[in-house]
C-alpha cells in the first residue's frame, strides 16, 4: 500500500501546476530523454507499460518518439486527463495491477510511495525490462529514498538484476531486468 491514498495523489495532481506544462519543460525531462534512448536501444518501442502514469506526460513524449505505451496510476483526476489526451490508461494501484507481457516496464517516482516495493516487483515477469526513478530525498509521501547508486543495489540486490543507474537532479534513473 502506498503511504498516503488515491485521494491525496488526486489532490496532488489537481493543485499542481507542472501538470499543464509540456514534458519538454518539467523537470524530469533529461532523464525522460534518457528512457526514450534505451527503450530503442533495446528494441522495445513497440509496448512499454508505464506504471504511475500520473497525468501522462511521459506517455506524450514516449508517444512523441514512436513508443506506443500503455499506463495506469492510483489517480482518478489524472487518468482522466490521460485519457482525454488519447492514451490507454486505466486506474489501478501497483499492487493490484495484472501485469502482463509488454517490451519495458517504466515506473518513474513510483516506487518510493510504496510500502512494500518489494512484494511489487515480485508481481513482474522474470526477465522484464524495467526503468524506474528513486529520489535521493524523503518527502512526506515517500516511504524510503537512496542516497546513492550503492543504496539502489542493496535495497533491490534480490529482486532485480541491475544494469546501469544513471544520477540526475535529485533522483536515480535505473535499467534492470527482474530476476
Amino acid at each position: 500500500m502506498p503511504l498516503q491514498n488515491a485521494e491525496y495523489y488526486d489532490e496532488m495532481h489537481k493543485n499542481c501546476l507542472r501538470n499543464a506544462e509540456h514534458y519538454s519543460t518539467v523537470k524530469y525531462y533529461e532523464m525522460w530523454k534518457r528512457i526514450v534512448v534505451e527503450l530503442w536501444k533495446e528494441g522495445v518501442w513497440y509496448t512499454t507499460l508505464d506504471i504511475g502514469c500520473g497525468v501522462g506526460q511521459l506517455m506524450d513524449m514516449l508517444r512523441d518518439n514512436a513508443i506506443t505505451c500503455r499506463g495506469f496510476d492510483v489517480s482518478e483526476f489524472a487518468v482522466s486527463i490521460c485519457g482525454r489526451k488519447g492514451h490507454q490508461v486505466l486506474v489501478d494501484s501497483a499492487e493490484e495491477h495484472g501485469y502482463g507481457s509488454f517490451g519495458a516496464y517504466v515506473c518513474t517516482e513510483v516506487l518510493e510511495h510504496l510500502e512494500d516495493d518489494i512484494a511489487v516487483i515480485k508481481l513482474w515477469p522474470k526477465g522484464q525490462l524495467v526503468l524506474f526513478s528513486v529520489p535521493i530525498f524523503m518527502d512526506r509521501s515517500h516511504v524510503r529514498c537512496f542516497p546513492d547508486k550503492k543504496s539502489i543495489k542493496e535495497h533491490y540486490h534480490g529482486v532485480l538484476n541491475i544494469e546501469k543507474i544513471w544520477p540526475y537532479k535529485r533522483r536515480h534513473l535505473v535499467k534492470a531486468r527482474v530476476k
